[in-house]
């Protein structure tokens, strides 16, 4: 199960795959800018190709998080099911490839321990890991606070919020000073976004209408980049005008349900963990091809396939694990954990507030 969807009933239609589509790109392009943007940049090429590969993939993580938000702002129902579901993958990787690294001597024995705790402030605490499952705690709250929030309210609690957490210039707009490209305000921001996008919609403009807008902030963001114009950060305006369009170009495209396309998406979280491990990113990266002198056209595409390889590769890896679990009858026990805090929780406190969870 995916960690942003909303689980289908029996018989219901399929969900329909653009949106899962849309997941597949931010996960491939977020993979591809830390392993392979770096050999783009030096290999040569004109400033328009620089131009073209720096208009790809822009504001991936900001897309990622948007998806959340559009799937889970009607959630309202305080659950921790989706917090161990994330916590469990992170933890079940981390000790997984830590136990490879020490069985080959390359890792000592107590990170077996360490890599266990992936919030405690160590070289397993990856900064979006942190970052998402906090905003998967408050999800539930900020979903019921929006329930109870008119079109106009919800109007102006976006724009509130895209003011103090947004960059565009140097000391505009607030960002700079209450949030940051790494920081859980901009996911929230972010969050209702994509909330505010699945509930009220989008204008009713036609399809290529909003490609276009794509292509073209697209231009302006890799210009921008290049040339240092604007603050280019996760949390700029810019880049999330680019992620905004793109969300509503998958929108209005409709492919249908495709399974295959379903069944990758559905492993695009793990993709990040596998590659964001501390030991394995470092093997990983040492081991990317290198093809500095072969030309800027030829590092891009063998680039391309290179990433599609190691993409895909992960994607089954987390195919075994989702068997493992199963079989270990884990999704069952997150829901057998959550329920039981939960009630616990009910216990302790005697405020109305938690009787209504």
């Amino acid at each position: 199960m995916n960690l942003s969807e909303i689980p289908m009933k029996s018989g219901s239609k399929p969900r329909s795959s653009n949106i899962e589509l849309l997941r597949i790109y931010a996960m491939f392009f977020i993979v591809w800018c830390h392993l392979w943007a770096g050999e783009v940049a030096v290999s040569g090429g004109s400033f328009m190709s620089h131009l073209f590969a720096n208009s790809l993939g822009i504001g991936a993580v900001d897309i990622f998080i948007l998806i959340t938000g559009y799937f889970l702002i009607r959630r309202t129902e305080f659950t921790l099911v989706r917090f161990f579901k994330i916590l469990f993958q992170v933890i079940f990787y981390n000790f997984v490839i830590v136990a490879v690294f020490v069985a080959l001597g390359s890792a000592p024995p107590k990170d077996l321990l360490v890599c266990l705790f992936p919030l405690a402030p160590t070289k397993f605490n990856v900064w979006f890991v942190s970052q998402y499952l906090a905003l998967i705690l408050l999800q539930p709250f900020i979903s019921r606070l929006i329930s109870s929030l008119t079109k106009t309210q919800y109007r102006a609690l976006l724009c509130i919020m895209l003011l103090l957490t947004t960059d565009f210039l140097p000391a505009f707009p607030l960002g700079y000073m209450y949030s940051g490209s790494f920081k859980l305000s901009w996911f929230i921001t972010l969050f209702l976004v994509g909330g505010y996008v699945r509930i009220h919609g989008i204008p009713a403009i036609h399809g290529g209408v909003y490609a276009l807008m794509f292509v073209v902030l697209s231009i302006l963001w890799s210009t921008s980049y290049l040339r240092g114009y604007t603050q280019i950060g996760y949390n700029s305006l810019l880049t999330l005008a680019v992620s905004v369009t793109l969300l509503c170009v998958a929108l209005k495209t409709d492919i249908g349900s495709n399974k295959a396309v379903n069944w990758i998406a559905s492993s695009t979280f793990a993709v990040y963990l596998i590659h964001q491990n501390y030991y394995l990113s470092h093997i990983i990266y040492r081991y990317t091809p290198d093809p500095i002198d072969s030309g800027f056209t030829a590092v891009f595409a063998s680039g391309i396939l290179y990433m599609v390889i190691l993409f895909m590769a992960m994607v089954a890896i987390d195919k075994v694990r989702i068997l493992i679990f199963d079989l270990c009858r884990v999704p069952r026990f997150e829901q057998w954990l959550s329920d039981k805090i939960i009630s616990l929780a009910r216990k302790t406190f005697a405020g109305s507030t938690v009787r209504s969870l």
